[in-house]
């Protein structure tokens, strides 16, 4: 058809109000990542860059399979808060909007962006960053992941690529051997 299609998780954050979700069906959760992600492998675009597009969404969906089977983050990094950032209705800006509380850096309409940018508390905020233990699946840190580290999903990627065309399942580990 011509278009886009992505998935996530379900969030439990502040900004999103719930600290109740849950999945009701876990085992065809699995099953479905992992069909959408051998769909995404063996994309039959027309199109070489949607081709490769799909592929590089496989990978980020792999992160969201791993979540689903409780086997950890993919990503070597989140880079929240330095590469990317959140602004919410009210002007705050944020990391990201996955946390369990806010954590403002500043606000865009009492501070300029240099001001919250370089401050002592964007820097504290970064520093809670690189412990957070959430381990989010966001497609935004992914992509900054996968661009400082290629190896990993292209490596992936190319495996993954071949099992299938020899009726292998998909392995989920996101190591660089084959």
């Amino acid at each position: 058809m011509g278009i886009e299609f992505g998935n996530s998780t379900m969030h439990n954050s502040w900004y999103f109000h719930k600290y109740d979700n849950k999945l009701e069906d876990k085992e065809l959760a699995i099953r479905t990542e992992r069909e959408f992600i051998k769909a995404l492998l063996q994309s039959r675009r027309k199109n070489l860059i949607m081709r490769v597009k799909d592929w590089l969404r496989a990978y980020f969906n792999l992160n969201i399979l791993s979540h689903l089977e409780e086997t950890g983050n993919i990503l070597e990094s989140c880079c929240a808060g330095t590469d990317l950032f959140f602004v919410d209705p009210f002007s705050n800006l944020l990391p990201c909007n996955g946390t369990d509380e806010q954590w403002i850096m500043g606000n865009l309409k009492k501070q300029s962006w240099n001001e919250i940018w370089n401050s002592e508390r964007a820097n504290e905020i970064r520093s809670r960053v690189s412990k957070c233990g959430r381990d989010c699946a966001f497609i935004g840190t992914a992509r900054f992941d996968m661009k400082r580290h290629p190896l990993k999903p292209i490596s992936w990627i190319l495996k993954n690529k071949i099992r299938l065309k020899t009726n292998k399942d998909i392995v989920v580990s996101a190591g660089l051997h084959f």
